[in-house]
């Protein structure tokens, strides 16, 4: 009870840390209005409703799950719900993550820093999105992939969760199937002769199976696999690679890979389970190439990158007396220090919104015009029941649709931001002010309606 009661001390520092942050863009702000349009409609959502550009088009909500719970959980416990809803699949997370890394039976000292450093690198993906519930699931399957077959049969049953939750189910289906190919192949090449774990290959195809109850059945497959392979989602920041000029990322990816370089070169005759450090090995690097092509995966690299240091490093270090106490202290004082800066805690959404980040003034001077938005502002002006041009829910956008890329173009300016305003026939645009779009409109001769420092609203001269 007492390594449990840690984890859980250790998820609920983390999310203080964090509290006065959990909306890192505007997915969280869309994600509770269609919480609140299925709670409703008592239905999800098969058509967009939130945009006036692609009004009526089919739309696969694969996170709808998330977006109720998100919704009833701030209706009814205001931020602090929201709070619950992040606190909740990060605990259970980091329980099943220790009973991951405990299973190795290295020294407690060296288990407790391994998983802390990992915790610490998670807090990268802390937010009130569905991407948590993603990390969650995949905590779990590795665990009993890995390290307990017994709960093998709760894997169908927990694909269906996750389909509900968030489109990475596709990741749960993945890591099944190459259990089953991995345990056949060894297996097969290891003893000589053909092996097949009956068990483990009805899982195999259970899980999809299971995966498939959801409100939009195969569609749901398709639209994460859209989402994973197309080429346009590169134009969104967390389907890029890392910007190594943030020292944040640098540092991060350094870690990963300087250490586990190095741990390989010193321990290379350490393996003791070459079976299961051939399986890790795998799952370490398919990770590594995703995360290197992709910051959204990251969070699946750490957990991957924590069980292969474990399973490399001596079972004996930092074995010795006192280490408990020495390592308890300075984990307290970390512990202070994030507490006495994570400042007041606010009550409500709207005390936790940050005014130089979203353009809270400025919304109640929009009029009832078809409006061209920032990217990152379209999630609170669908919360602000206001029709957007695109907001966070790319794939509506760029799929049967040149939405995505015209917002593109224009902002960037590969195109004339003018040609692409007629095209749509834009009446009214909400910009961050000092964007290069805010230059251009007003030398182009559109009207300021209104200004402040964060935003900038023009409307079209008639």
């Amino acid at each position: 009870m007492k390594k449990i009661a840690v984890m859980l001390f250790v998820a609920i520092v983390l999310i203080l840390s964090k509290i006065n942050h959990l909306i890192v863009d505007g997915d969280t702000f869309w994600a509770i209005k269609v919480g609140e349009w299925i709670a409703l409609n008592n239905s999800v959502p098969y058509q967009d409703t939130f945009s006036w550009t692609v009004y009526g088009n089919p739309w696969v909500a694969h996170e709808w799950l998330f977006d109720l719970l998100i919704y009833l959980s701030y209706k009814t416990l205001g931020l602090y719900g929201m709070t619950l809803v992040v606190l909740v699949p990060i605990t259970i997370s980091f329980f099943f993550l220790w009973k991951l890394y405990a299973a190795e039976r290295k020294s407690l000292v060296l288990t407790i820093i391994i998983f802390s450093i990992v915790a610490l690198m998670l807090r990268f993906g802390i937010a009130a999105r569905p991407q948590i519930y993603g990390y969650m699931f995949f905590a779990y399957f590795l665990y009993v992939l890995v390290n307990n077959h017994k709960l093998l049969w709760t894997l169908p049953l927990t694909a269906i969760a996750w389909a509900n939750f968030h489109g990475s189910i596709l990741l749960g289906i993945a890591m099944v199937f190459l259990q089953f190919v991995y345990e056949f192949a060894y297996k097969s090449i290891t003893e000589k002769k053909i092996y097949i774990d009956i068990k483990l290959l009805l899982v195999s195809i259970l899980t999809p199976l299971f995966s498939l109850i959801n409100p939009y059945g195969l569609e749901l497959w398709k639209t994460s696999y859209y989402l994973i392979t197309s080429k346009v989602n590169k134009h969104i920041v967390e389907w890029q690679p890392p910007d190594f000029k943030d020292i944040s990322w640098l540092a991060v990816y350094f870690t990963i890979i300087v250490t586990t370089v190095f741990v390989c070169y010193v321990t290379k005759n350490g393996v003791k389970d070459y079976k299961k450090f051939g399986l890790i090995s795998i799952y370490l690097f398919g990770t590594f190439y995703e995360a290197i092509t992709g910051v959204r995966y990251l969070p699946y690299l750490v957990i991957c990158w924590g069980l292969f240091m474990l399973m490399l490093l001596p079972g004996d270090l930092l074995i010795q007396k006192h280490w408990e106490k020495k390592i308890g202290i300075f984990y307290l004082l970390i512990i202070l220090i994030i507490l006495l800066g994570t400042g007041k805690i606010p009550s409500s959404l709207d005390d936790a919104i940050d005014k130089e980040t979203w353009p809270v003034e400025a919304v109640n001077h929009l009029e009832d015009k078809r409006t061209f938005n920032d990217y990152m502002w379209g999630g609170y002006l669908v919360y602000k029941d206001i029709p957007v041009f695109i907001d966070g829910r790319a794939d509506v956008y760029w799929r049967d649709s040149e939405v995505f890329l015209d917002h593109g173009n224009a902002t960037r300016f590969l195109k004339d931001p003018g040609e692409i305003f007629d095209k749509y026939s834009v009446d009214q645009v909400i910009i961050e002010a000092g964007d290069p779009l805010d230059f251009y409109l007003g030398r182009i001769g559109w009207n300021e309606s209104y200004r402040d420092e964060t935003a900038v609203i023009y409307l079209r001269p008639y």
